[in-house]
């Protein structure tokens, strides 16, 4: 497992715009993780930012597969679906834990809010299995993705409304005011996501790389 991981982040190195895409990324880490001090929590688009990270790993392993030869090859399967899961499973646990340490404090810091601050949080973990079944659709087809994931994102956006502070904020009344159950939904928010992604990925690889999911750079070298 370790080797294998490691093997992951030797082989980014070879990604398309590797750099350019790690300082995208991690502008919009910044802003998700301004976005989630200044709601006190209280809202999941700071967290979404912040989650986006993984899709940095899965961009820079599929642009590997650019090249003809490497996606034909088993090592193509491989890096299209263990390889690029493994990668993203990684990341996402880092990045939860970082969010659940995050939560730990603001539910201390702001207890009056601390179930508005879980139900961001329960949300946030959901919208992330959608963005996993997106994650192993996209670069395959581009169109599906962006309507499975703005079509679930969308109405969660209009009933939460835009507030992020505050009592009138939502509230899901399944969700406790103690955060340990809602930890633990986290994580396995998290696996079942990443399962569900390497599933759909076994069963989409063989389908050619979209040239829409990618940057006008790359796309010349893509035919379809």
């Amino acid at each position: 497992m370790i080797e294998k991981i490691k093997y992951i982040y030797e082989l980014q190195k070879y990604g398309f715009q590797r750099k350019t895409q790690l300082v995208s990324m991690l502008i919009m880490y910044v802003i998700g993780l301004v976005m989630e001090v200044v709601s006190h929590g209280t809202y999941w688009l700071g967290m979404f930012f912040m989650m986006m990270t993984p899709l940095f790993v899965t961009q820079t392993l599929y642009s590997t597969c650019m090249s003809g030869l490497v996606a034909a090859s088993p090592r193509g399967k491989q890096i299209q679906t263990s390889l690029a899961c493994l990668g993203d499973l990684v990341t996402t646990l880092v990045s939860m834990s970082i969010l659940v340490v995050l939560k730990s404090v603001e539910v201390k810091v702001y207890p009056d809010h601390a179930r508005v601050i879980l139900s961001a949080f329960v949300i946030l973990c959901l919208i992330m299995i959608i963005v996993h079944l997106y994650t192993a659709l996209v670069y395959k087809y581009y169109a599906l993705s962006i309507i499975l994931l703005f079509a679930i994102i969308w109405p969660i956006s209009y009933v939460m409304g835009y507030q992020s502070v505050g009592e009138s904020s939502f509230v899901l009344s399944f969700v406790p005011a103690s955060p340990g159950l809602v930890i633990l939904f986290a994580y396995v928010s998290a696996l079942v996501g990443v399962g569900l992604e390497y599933l759909i990925a076994k069963l989409v690889y063989r389908a050619p790389l979209s040239k829409y999911a990618q940057g006008a750079a790359m796309r010349k070298y893509l035919k379809n």
